[in-house]
């Protein structure tokens, strides 16, 4: 039998984000993003030099880099609440590259929200499973499924 290629996948942490009300904080997706028209959550990939860190750490540098610095919140658990995988073609190196997308969930306590370059803006919502598909594609989607499911 042929040794089996290995996948290459990006790791990237999302932040469910929910303030008081039970209300999710969205990020409008770029006009040239795979998933121009949606939103996405806040959160990013694991840098080289964060490879041994705690991923709440991680996460938290993350959420300081695309909510601004004053932004506070508590994460609810250590452990991911979903997972999924997001395949997308990159602009940058020409390519199809993958993503495993590992979830997270906290209380939004306070601060306000400045959003970085990555996104052009953002909501308060009540997400449910019925209007996932409005607000969500690729990894995302598929990563609320995942959690709506559970």
């Amino acid at each position: 039998m042929p040794p089996r290629r290995i996948a290459r996948f990006h790791v990237s942490l999302k932040l469910i984000l929910r303030d008081t009300q039970g209300r999710m904080l969205l990020l409008k997706a770029l006009e040239n993003s795979s998933m121009k028209g949606f939103h996405d959550l806040p959160g990013g990939r694991i840098t080289w030099e964060e490879r041994d860190l705690p991923l709440v750490t991680i996460m938290t540098r993350e959420i300081r880099e695309e909510l601004g610095t004053r932004v506070r919140f508590r994460m609810q658990q250590t452990t991911p609440v979903a997972v999924s995988l997001h395949e997308y073609y990159s602009k940058r190196y020409r390519r199809v590259r993958y993503a495993l997308w590992v979830f997270f969930e906290a209380r939004y306590l306070g601060g306000p929200v400045v959003i970085s370059s990555e996104h052009t803006g953002y909501l308060w919502t009540r997400i449910n499973k019925k209007n996932l598909r409005h607000y969500f594609t690729g990894g995302a989607l598929a990563g609320m499924q995942n959690y709506y499911s559970h």
